[in-house]
């Protein structure tokens, strides 16, 4: 008991003191049963007289009614203290509510004075004057906020309302902001009257709505001033809410014809499950458009449609819009170019064609096949550009080319009719005809077009080597073929073969390199003589020859006699002059199997292939010999080019190459260093 009472009488203390505690009902219940039984025990003492019994009793009811009178104070303080407690809870929340808020709110007492606020409701009249509007009128803030126009006399008129019907009411407000920026609020005025039904407060709760009137504004202007249908539907019932004009006009229903019914109603084709499933992909934000959707209109006629959904509220509640995008022209459109498509994409897997082309005979035939395959395509030509101007025939397909072989094309661009393949080499871009035969340019070839039935047609330059190489046309049996998607790919199909063009041409280019490149690599670029680098395998073939064919090899090393006195006397041009010429003469001694490499400097290297003996050599040696008696006219001189040559005959000298060079050289620097006294100007290896 103590303990509870330490508790509580804290609690009494804090929840009003105990001018509360008599003042409670609670009390005065149990202050009113004390005192009865206080009297019921008085009159027992005095009517029956036994003093010493009655007074027992007097205690027994006497205490009893003191019991009650203390439980009734012990009552009344918890009680009270646990109002006062939740009445607190309230108070620190409601404070919150008003510290974080968006929205205004603002409390007044009966006599219209403002007892509580919202941040963002004082905000709106701020002021230099005016702190806070806590304890102050309306009539007050008038002089101090900047609010101007019926604002307060809108608040006025609403309060007077409000607790003329003793109901709530809603209406709009408007407010200025510090910036002068004018915001509406959607206000909502509430009356609470106390028990008896007095007067106790009212409350205001305004919620900012500018943006969403501005956004419906715009939307009521996007709306009905969209050139593209649009349908206004509740996101929950699917009931149609409104259409635009362009709606109107596409569907060739009047607006009450619509308006009302659901969409299952007005499109049976598509249910209701469809459109539910896909406003959730909506709401999940997966899809906003939708597409492969039919729309029939009240003519009879079915459109393919996409449509694009925008969810937009209206008085707080989720309106979906429709947008209707009408497709069925470019559906069939990419119907009629789905094939040539697909033939694009396979040859652009060809890569051994585009990469690699074989040449370009087998280009143009695998692509006119390809494209006389689609069905669309009647004919197709491909023409080359010549100098003189003529557009010549390369290769063509389908009907009437072989008559349009005998129509001389020339790129003339100042003539008075001209084709269309001369247009696209005149002008170097794609043109297009989609009807063919009007075309006043065309009057010549009128009988021929109309006979084969080219309708609409479309030509494309070529391009090799960054220049107007040629042209490829496509004709049509149907007129209105040529639309955006085909024109791009007729554009991809002559880049396409400009590529394949420009890879034949750095193809042979490269080859042509490269075998360049390797002659460079294996010759002296003085000379055109093999160099070092091909000695060893033109060395080591030739002996493996030998080996099979059990014939003998001369190898034979030269070098010039005196040749730098030459170039001391002459220069480095005469005595490289003198090098070429001995190169010329000495090819052409030399047999189809014999083979002479300069080795650099006046050193070079003789092999003779295919000799049947080593008599042999007796019979070359003298037509070398004669080849060098003539002289060699350098600045009107005559000069006598003197050699040294050294030979080894394999496999009288069953050696390695090298070994072989070696030897052939020791007999050169041999019969050299007698070249004073010596009879020939050559010697054989000895061992």
């Amino acid at each position: 008991m103590k303990a509870y009472a330490s508790r509580l009488f804290p609690l009494i203390r804090g929840g009003g003191g105990y001018l509360n505690i008599l003042k409670s009902k609670q009390f005065l219940i149990g202050l009113t049963t004390g005192i009865i039984f206080l009297i019921f025990s008085a009159l027992i003492v005095y009517f029956t007289g036994d003093f010493n019994y009655d007074i027992r009793r007097f205690n027994i009811i006497f205490f009893f009614g003191a019991f009650i009178i203390i439980s009734s104070i012990f009552l009344s303080s918890y009680l009270i203290a646990k109002r006062d407690l939740k009445l607190s809870e309230q108070k620190r929340l409601f404070d919150a509510v008003m510290e974080y808020t968006t929205d205004t709110i603002v409390v007044k007492n009966p006599s219209g004075v403002y007892i509580a606020a919202s941040k963002s409701a004082e905000k709106f009249h701020f002021g230099p004057e005016l702190a806070s509007i806590i304890s102050k009128t309306d009539e007050e803030i008038k002089l101090l906020s900047f609010q101007r126009g019926d604002f307060f006399k809108t608040v006025k008129d609403a309060d007077e309302l409000i607790w003329k019907t003793k109901s709530l009411h809603n209406f709009l407000l408007s407010l200025h902001d510090k910036d002068e920026i004018l915001h509406t609020f959607d206000v909502t005025k509430i009356p609470i009257f106390d028990e008896k039904g007095g007067r106790l407060l009212s409350i205001a709760v305004g919620h900012d709505i500018t943006d969403r009137m501005e956004s419906e504004k715009q939307f009521k202007s996007m709306f009905y001033d969209n050139s593209l249908p649009m349908f206004a539907f509740d996101f929950k019932t699917l009931v149609l809410q409104d259409v635009n004009e362009s709606a109107i006009k596409y569907g060739g229903y009047a607006g009450n014809e619509v308006v009302g019914k659901t969409l299952d109603e007005i499109n049976p084709f598509i249910t209701k499950d469809v459109i539910f499933k896909f406003l959730d992909k909506f709401k999940e934000g997966k899809d906003k458009t939708f597409r492969g959707l039919k729309f029939p209109l009240k003519n009879g006629e079915i459109r393919d449609i996409e449509v694009s959904l925008t969810l937009i509220y209206k008085k707080d509640a989720p309106v979906a819009v429709a947008t209707i995008l009408d497709v069925t022209e470019r559906l069939a459109s990419e119907s009629k170019i789905k094939s040539l498509k697909q033939l694009y994409e396979s040859l652009i897997k060809e890569v051994s064609l585009i990469l690699n082309p074989e040449n370009e005979n087998a280009v143009f035939h695998r692509t006119l096949v390809a494209l006389q395959k689609s069905g669309i395509i009647n004919a197709v030509w491909i023409g080359r550009l010549e100098s003189d101007g003529n557009i010549k025939y390369i290769s063509a397909r389908g009907r009437g080319t072989q008559e349009l072989m005998k129509i001389k094309l020339n790129a003339d661009c100042d003539k008075k009719f001209l084709t269309l393949a001369e247009r696209a080499v005149c002008f170097n871009r794609i043109v297009y005809n989609n009807d063919h035969i009007s075309d006043p340019l065309l009057e010549p070839l009128l009988d021929f077009l109309i006979k084969n039935e080219w309708l609409s047609a479309c030509a494309a330059p070529i391009h090799r080597a960054g220049k107007v190489w040629g042209v490829i046309t496509l004709i049509s049996g149907k007129k209105n073929i040529f639309g955006r998607e085909i024109l791009e790919f007729v554009s991809k199909i002559s880049a396409l073969l400009s590529h394949s063009l420009n890879e034949i041409d750095i193809k042979k280019e490269l080859e042509k390199e490269k075998r360049k490149s390797e002659y460079l690599a294996h010759h002296d670029a003085l000379t055109g003589l093999p160099n070092r680098l091909l000695l060893t395998q033109l060395l080591e073939e030739a002996l493996k020859r030998a080996d099979r064919g059990k014939t003998y090899v001369g190898v034979g090393m030269i070098d010039f006699d005196d040749f730098k006195q030459i170039n001391d006397t002459f220069g480095h041009d005469e005595g490289d002059n003198l090098l070429k010429e001995f190169a010329k003469r000495a090819k052409a001694i030399l047999r189809q199997t014999d083979h002479l490499v300069r080795l650099g400097g006046d050193e070079f290297v003789m092999i003779m292939e295919d000799l049947k003996n080593k008599d042999d050599l007796y019979i070359l040696i003298p037509r070398i010999e004669k080849a060098f008696a003539k002289p060699i006219v350098i600045n009107g001189r005559d000069i006598y080019l003197k050699i040294s040559l050294g030979i080894t005959l394999y496999p009288l000298d069953k050696q390695p190459p090298y070994l072989l060079l070696v030897h052939a050289d020791n007999a050169m620097y041999s019969i050299k260093a007698k070249k004073g006294e010596r009879k020939t100007f050559w010697e054989s290896y000895k061992e």
